[in-house]
């Protein structure tokens, strides 16, 4: 992969968590601007004060911000923000009332981003737009699921070895029955963590993956001539 695809999908990467990333998003969609050309100095890691935006797409597009498209898009935002904070300060321990409040948090983002993007873009660029962006988030949320289902499967596995080996152990009468017990545990704790790892790596490169098919599409879209 060249260091422009990687460049692109990166920046892709970062703005994506301004939607989808809950949390991640709350902090740092505070200097989010999905209009802004400006250079950051964060796209690959956004922290507190990133510039969490796709550079990439507004190099694709042809968008004219207006003062009264950035203030309505700052108001949302703001007000989203201030929400998510009252909401994830009430819920206290409640990761349930948590994970309902970021999820109210990336709908408010999401329609704010979609009506900036109404906006400040051309009409025939609207949807395209829009289709990409969702592309973004399908693929960011494919991507926890696998990561989400493989680590579940290791702790399974994990467990599964655990109850072997105490019963094994137990069972044991020679110092040579119980290494046997100790080098299986440790020789099935490998192979799960292997799995583990590979499994992230393959969704990893699928998340990628995506992201570059959805940016061809987008260009394809913009281009219909080309």
């Amino acid at each position: 992969m060249s260091r422009r695809s990687t460049q692109r999908i990166a920046a892709a990467i970062a703005a994506v968590s301004l939607i989808a990333g809950g949390a991640v998003a709350g902090a740092t969609a505070a200097s989010a601007h999905p209009g802004d050309n400006r250079p950051s100095s964060s796209t690959n890691k956004p922290s507190h004060h990133a510039q969490v935006f796709d550079r990439w797409l507004d190099e694709q597009v042809d968008r004219t911000v207006t003062d009264e498209a950035q203030a309505t898009f700052d108001a949302v935002r703001a007000e989203a923000r201030e929400a998510l904070k009252a909401a994830m300060e009430a819920a206290g321990d409640d990761r349930d009332a948590k994970e309902a409040a970021r999820a109210e948090f990336r709908t408010a983002m999401s329609t704010a981003v979609t009506a900036f993007d109404q906006a400040t873009l051309p009409a025939d660029q609207v949807q395209p737009v829009a289709d990409y962006r969702e592309a973004l988030v399908v693929a960011k949320t494919t991507r926890n699921n696998t990561e989400a289902a493989a680590k579940a499967d290791f702790n399974a596995a994990r467990t599964e070895l655990r109850a072997t080996y105490d019963a094994a152990k137990e069972a044991a009468t020679t110092d040579d029955e119980r290494r046997d017990a100790r080098q299986t545990f440790r020789s099935g704790m490998r192979e799960a963590k292997g799995e583990l790892k590979a499994a992230k790596q393959a969704a990893k490169d699928t998340f990628r993956a995506d992201i570059a098919t959805a940016q061809d599409a987008l260009v394809a879209a913009l281009n219909p001539a080309s």
